[in-house]
């Protein structure tokens, strides 16, 4: 990454230093498009950003995954592609840092975080859920296949009591996992994407 992409702006706060992101919500409030709770979040996850005049300044603790680019409005970014081994482990590790990426490829579709949905014994946790129009996909963030079968469960149950709940919307789950993990999953078995086809699938990245 080109460490000076900043051509500087006048917002307080850059986008590319601290965000806003839909979280901490109920699915209850994306189906009926409830009024969204939303956080600040830091972008960096290597803490390696220094804002001076309103620009951007990278620091030696930068890894090169490339997000801070990915959310600035300003840089120049016609000839520009996105490199999916930088930014992989960054998204698959950090729901937050997820949510950032796939909100700022696709402004226009409802990215939020650390969903809760009831279950039948305890509320569960959802770490990404996307909707489209009346499409609402349910995302578990897999780095190993531990626990695959459990989290397919959990969401398969998800998936099955809000289409009951709400007959209108199409609900489906999926589970994010990296490219090097992608060939060892039987896909007939567990509904996965790979971050590359996950963008490809919302909006031909």
């Amino acid at each position: 990454m080109d460490h000076k992409f900043c051509i500087g702006c006048t917002d307080n706060v850059p986008l590319c230093a601290i965000d806003t992101i839909i979280t901490n919500i109920s699915l209850d409030d994306i189906a009926i498009n409830n009024n969204y709770t939303t956080s600040d979040v830091f972008v960096c996850h290597k803490f390696a950003q220094e804002i001076n005049c309103g620009k951007l300044n990278i620091n030696k603790n930068c890894d090169d995954c490339e997000l801070c680019y990915i959310t600035c409005p300003y840089a120049d970014k016609l000839n520009s592609y996105i490199n999916y081994n930088k930014i992989e482990h960054i998204v698959l590790s950090d729901c937050e840092k997820a949510n950032i990426f796939f909100q700022h490829l696709f402004p226009m579709i409802t990215i939020a975080t650390k969903v809760s949905a009831k279950g039948n014994f305890r509320t569960k946790r959802l770490d990404l859920v996307i909707k489209s129009n009346d499409e609402i996909r349910l995302i578990k963030l897999l780095t190993n296949k531990n626990k695959l079968e459990f989290y397919c469960r959990s969401y398969d149950d998800v998936v099955r009591d809000y289409q009951c709940k709400y007959p209108d919307i199409r609900f489906s789950y999926a589970c994010l996992v990296p490219t090097s993990l992608s060939s060892t999953i039987d896909a007939k078995a567990t509904p996965f994407f790979t971050i590359s086809s996950l963008c490809s699938m919302l909006g031909g990245y």
